[in-house]
């Protein structure tokens, strides 16, 4: 198995219920992705409580049979369309990807 963890920066205009109604939407929209993509065997989305200037402020965690199945998710349509989302809000991204 594969697990694939990302976590993002997300702009911050100093206006806190945009922010906040942002993180809800980058939220709905990823966990959408488990009905729509079969290859996603687990995901959970979760949205930083910390607020520190170290601190991500959203991150993805999903499960994948191998390599494959990552990279069939990564070109899906849908995933597509998440990440064109993403990339309007987003500033900061990390990434791991490991096998189990």
């Amino acid at each position: 198995m594969l697990k694939h963890i990302v976590m993002w920066k997300v702009k911050n205009d100093s206006n806190e219920s945009q922010f906040k109604q942002d993180l809800m939407e980058f939220r709905e929209k990823l966990e959408a992705l488990k009905d729509t993509i079969p290859e996603i065997m687990e995901l959970e989305v979760g949205i930083d409580i910390n607020r520190s200037d170290k601190a991500f402020d959203i991150l993805l965690y999903t499960v994948f049979k191998d390599a494959a199945a990552l990279d069939s998710y990564q070109k899906h349509p849908e995933h597509v369309k998440v990440k064109d989302f993403i990339t309007g809000l987003a500033y900061d991204r990390a990434v791991v990807d490991y096998l189990i």
